[in-house]
């Protein structure tokens, strides 16, 4: 396999060989993250930056500023600018976000959310807007979209409402949602409904039951779902899984069912087998999807998981190939920590089917500068040329933080998590190393929009958006990413 041989700088080390037409003040910018890249071939000259920051002497506003290189003029242009504005309270009141006009040298608004909370902190109202010109031919912010929410009593959101705006200044109504939680705060139904603009109303669309029952240890033992839609009136069932743990209650299976109305009965489908090690880190997950015709499981796809007394760690995926009955593999990841458990590297590989081999695609690694700051250097896209490398790009990322508990930005938690596809449209599949417990899916202001068990979630329901995923695990550790739902 082979390695690159001269990337591994340091923050350290980066600091005292800034790029050409670059200082020491434009590097490190306080309270803020920083992020370059660069093309070795262009002699390290910087493509572009982003900077995160608090606006000086008032810290409820955060400023995101992005610009690129200007190598004639030796100097940054600005290209955009987003502002969030937060009340006493630490909620966000709304978002700006501007273009920059380089004729005018001014910056242009763009889009505008605003965003409505209740005395508890739950946000009550989000809209969006867009800078246009209204029917009246006045230039102003236009209404785009907008979404209201009501909690319950045990502050689960209850009732979602869409609506869409139009350049006379009103809302339309879209669509809405009705949820139900049980008091585990897991969801136990979901209705989804559909404005009739012509008859001023609402028409049900479709709606989403769970059962669930928990063994003596008060673990999730099966989960049944249930679907209708308007032109049914009871619940039919869809799907449905059980799980078996271990003796340490580590799940080591779970097998899923599907309803055949042909038949009106479960029929196999697939199920998932884990192993673990000693430290319920995860050694393999596997895959299999029933075949009704050879009454057989066939594998389908495989994450082999691996981690060793030299604290490094390593997870790879592939898909099976059932003529050959063997596994192609597709991407590994590999991560090494300190003794303390501090990640100070992380490569990415994809599989070289020609070489037979894998073949590094990215590598980043964390250090900390003179300041304190984590600092996570990447390299990316890699190319093999006689047994050297040539590198793409390379991206430095500055995390205000203190040393020794560095503040890891959101997915670059310690542990292996991959979530795909992403972005997703409905069904979306989770992957870690570990063991999950529970899978949470929030929205930007940290409000629970879903909760289950599954390493499969249904996101048919979610209006667009990015949200946080929160991955449990038996361990008491937690994953954390992000994913888009269109």
């Amino acid at each position: 396999m082979k390695h690159p041989k001269s990337f591994l700088l340091t923050g350290v080390l980066f600091l005292l060989i800034s790029p050409k037409g670059i200082s020491q003040d434009d590097i490190r910018i306080p309270d803020s993250t920083i992020t370059y890249q660069f093309i070795e071939s262009l002699d390290s000259v910087p493509l572009s930056r982003t900077i995160n920051l608090l606006e000086p002497g008032n810290p409820e506003i955060k400023l995101e500023l992005n610009s690129e290189w200007d190598p004639s003029g030796n100097t940054w242009m600005n290209l955009s600018r987003e502002e969030d504005h937060f009340d006493g309270s630490g909620n966000p009141l709304f978002h700006l976000e501007f273009s920059w006009d380089q004729d005018l040298g001014i910056w242009e608004g763009k889009e505008k959310l605003e965003q409505t909370y209740d005395i508890d902190g739950n946000l009550t109202a989000k809209e969006n807007y867009v800078k246009g010109v209204d029917q009246l031919g006045e230039e102003g912010w236009i209404p785009a979209s907008k979404s209201t929410f009501l909690y319950g009593s045990t502050g689960n959101a209850t009732n979602v409402v869409h609506f869409q705006g139009v350049s006379i200044g009103i809302w339309i109504p879209v669509d809405s949602f009705l949820h139900v939680w049980d008091s585990y705060d897991q969801t136990s139904e979901s209705h989804n409904y559909g404005w009739i603009p012509e008859e001023s109303r609402w028409s049900y669309k479709r709606g989403n039951s769970y059962q669930r029952e928990w063994n003596p240890l008060g673990e999730i033992s099966s989960l049944t779902e249930f679907r209708k839609d308007h032109m049914e009136t009871e619940w039919i069932p869809y799907d449905s899984a059980y799980y078996i743990y271990d003796d340490l209650g580590s799940r080591t299976q779970e097998v899923n069912f599907f309803w055949s109305a042909g038949s009106a009965t479960w029929e196999l489908e697939k199920k998932w087998e884990h192993l673990f090690n000693e430290t319920l880190q995860m050694k393999l997950q596997a895959r299999y999807e029933w075949n009704p015709l050879t009454m057989l499981w066939e594998g389908y796809s495989m994450a082999m998981g691996n981690s060793t007394v030299d604290n490094t760690s390593s997870v790879a995926i592939g898909l099976w190939n059932r003529d050959g009955n063997e596994i192609l593999w597709m991407s590994k990841d590999e991560r090494e920590y300190s003794p303390d458990g501090v990640l100070l590297r992380r490569l990415t590989y994809g599989w070289d089917s020609d070489m037979n081999d894998w073949n590094i695609e990215a590598q980043r690694t964390y250090s900390y500068n003179e300041q304190e700051e984590l600092v996570c250097e990447e390299i990316s896209n890699w190319v093999s040329e006689d047994a050297d490398f040539k590198l793409d790009k390379k991206v430095y990322n500055f995390y205000p933080g203190t040393l020794g508990t560095p503040q890891f930005p959101l997915g670059l938690s310690k542990g292996f998590l991959h979530i795909y596809p992403n972005p997703v449209d409905e069904l979306m599949v989770v992957n870690c190393e570990g063991i999950p417990v529970r899978i949470d899916l929030l929205n930007l202001n940290g409000q629970l929009m879903l909760s289950t068990p599954e390493t499969e979630l249904n996101l048919l329901s979610i209006p667009s958006g990015i949200y946080l995923v929160q991955v449990h695990l038996r361990n008491g550790d937690v994953l954390s990413g992000k994913v888009i739902k269109r």
